[in-house]
């Protein structure tokens, strides 16, 4: 009994003592991967993926697959509003993507009308465009400055319920817009 109970321990301090493998860094050329040291390495940059294998003659033993992707938007739009509500805009949307199209960008511009009425609600309508409805929430006015922080875009007027209305709700479609003086 207590020798099999010395011989247990000493498996067990030898499974303990086990080490890592070390490590090796790979250069994907997009993208860089740790693998263990010694393995076999195949990658395609263009699909982002990474393959190391530890024999790769043998199905029976351990491989490693790394797959990288992203898919990124990114989209600017300037509004240019005249006193009596006319506006103008310019948007600019550029999409960034491993996977799909990779990347492109659109622009387009156009003219509309944008109002505030009595309620906090802005409207955008633009030609060829859905209509765009805003709340205001804020609003601060400085010589050279102006910013209005709106909830928004809400594309039925009927989706502005008063809890929207009210500043503690939905702050994660609030947006800002800015006027500078040129």
């Amino acid at each position: 009994m207590i020798r099999t109970v010395a011989i247990a321990l000493a498996i067990a301090c030898g499974i303990a003592r086990a080490e890592p493998p070390s490590l090796t860094s790979y250069d994907a050329k997009a993208f860089t991967v740790s693998v263990p040291t010694g393995w076999t390495v195949a990658s395609d940059a263009t699909k982002g993926m990474v393959v190391a294998q530890q024999d790769p003659k043998r199905t029976d033993v351990a491989q490693l697959v790394v797959m990288v992707s992203y898919s990124a938007v990114a989209v600017s739009e300037t509004y240019v509003v005249d006193s009596k509500g006319g506006m103008t805009f310019k948007a600019t949307g550029t999409h960034a993507s491993t996977v799909g199209q990779g990347t492109f960008q659109s622009n387009e511009a156009g003219g509309g009308t944008f109002t505030i009425d009595g309620n906090r609600t802005i409207t955008i309508e633009t030609k060829g465009r859905a209509t765009k409805y805003y709340v205001v929430r804020g609003w601060f006015v400085g010589a050279e400055l102006t910013i209005m922080r709106a909830n928004g875009p809400w594309w039925r007027l009927e989706d502005i319920t008063p809890e929207i209305r009210d500043d503690s709700h939905g702050g994660n479609l609030d947006t800002f817009f800015v006027r500078k003086t040129r």
